[in-house]
This record gives structure tokens, C-alpha cells and sequence, in this order.
């Protein structure tokens, strides 16, 4: 039964993220601005638009891509709806609206002029290269796939929210990780918040000598 319905969970709490994300950036644009942006959505896909020309069509790391869309792209952005909504500030309310809905028209359009009307196809974010297990080649995305679909299933097995006595413990007791002497601090650092949020306690890090 959870598994016939587990994809539908997924996608709701996907689509459900991004629409309170959209939310929050409208609650947050109305607050400090006194402008009610519908094109909160819209500036956020110039950004994806960017990112996109930048890691897939011309190479550069997605971190990098990254780093120009936040710290560059973003802030210019910012900038000229700042001074759109300054001088906005004093017209009627129909007509802030108005221009918000000019902008998501204009975003459309750069885009259609930047990718025109055709499909574009995004690389798979998962490694795409295959290894080899006893004769068979496995694809790397569907040993992550099959990863993530156990330790979800074991965590959901094996996890205790109380103890025999009652006590609150939300402890996972079929998961273990055990680290090794030639990893960063950083690297256990990550691994110790991820797997305390699974909740295993059987975790272990081989110390150096």
C-alpha cells in the first residue's frame, strides 16, 4: 500500500515546496515593497535561464554557474526592481500590478528569443556512466536510485520513536555507518548531520594514530 502511494507523497511535497516557496517570496517582495510581484516566479526563471546558458550550453561547472547566477545575476536583478518599485511607489495598485505582469511578460519573451519554441533537454543531474557487478552493468543513477529506495525502507522499518519504557528516543537501529582515518573533518562533519538525521546511533569513525 505505502508503495503504490509513495510517488504521489513525493510530488506533493515537491509541488507543495515550490508553491510555498513562490509564497514566501510574494508575502516577503509585498512586506518590504508594498508591490504585490507575480513576477516573483518569472525573475526566478530568468535566473534558471542563465544557469542553464552558462553550465549546459557553454560548459561551465554547475558551482561556478551557480556562484554567477546568486552573486551576479540576482543582484542586478534586485537592483532594477528596486528602482522600478521606487517609482511605482506612489501610483495606484492596479497599475503595480500591471507592470508585474508586463515583467513575467518580458521574461517570456527573452526567453522564446534566447531558446525559441524548441524542446530544450536538460542533461540528467545523476551520473549517467555504468560499472560492472559480477558480469552486469549497472547504470550509476539506478544504484542511487535502489540506495536511496532501501535506506528509506530500512529507516522506515527499523525506526523507534520511544524506548520499552516510553522514554523518546527516534533512534534508527537498522542503519550503521562507519567512517574511515583518511577523511576530512568536513567530509565526517556532513556524513555525522546526515546520518543523525536519519537517526542512527551506530556511528563510528576510525581515528587516526
Amino acid at each position: 500500500m505505502l508503495d503504490s502511494i509513495t510517488p504521489f507523497i513525493v510530488i506533493g511535497i515537491t509541488v507543495g515546496s515550490v508553491y510555498g516557496l513562490a509564497a514566501l517570496g510574494l508575502v516577503l517582495t509585498y512586506q518590504t515593497t508594498g508591490i504585490f510581484n507575480f513576477a516573483h516566479g518569472a525573475i526566478g526563471a530568468l535566473a534558471v535561464f542563465v544557469f542553464y546558458f552558462l553550465h549546459t550550453q557553454h560548459g561551465i561547472s554547475w558551482p561556478i554557474a551557480a556562484v554567477l547566477c546568486l552573486g551576479v545575476v540576482a543582484p542586478i536583478a534586485g537592483l532594477i526592481l528596486e528602482r522600478i518599485a521606487r517609482s511605482m511607489a506612489h501610483v495606484a495598485e492596479i497599475y503595480k500590478v500591471t507592470a508585474t505582469v508586463g515583467l513575467i511578460l518580458i521574461v517570456v519573451g527573452v526567453g522564446n528569443i534566447w531558446y525559441g519554441n524548441l524542446i530544450t533537454l536538460v542533461p540528467s543531474f545523476l551520473p549517467s556512466g555504468t560499472f560492472r557487478v559480477a558480469g552486469v552493468y549497472i547504470g550509476w543513477n539506478q544504484a542511487v536510485d535502489e540506495i536511496a529506495h532501501w535506506v528509506k525502507k530500512t529507516r522506515e522499518e527499523t525506526f523507534f520513536e520511544k524506548d520499552a519504557t516510553g522514554r523518546t528516543v527516534n533512534r534508527c537501529e537498522g542503519i550503521a555507518w562507519t567512517g574511515g582515518c583518511t577523511d576530512t573533518n568536513e567530509f565526517n562533519y556532513l556524513v555525522g548531520k546526515a546520518m543523525r538525521s536519519l537517526g542512527v546511533c551506530y556511528l563510528e569513525t576510525q581515528a587516526r594514530v
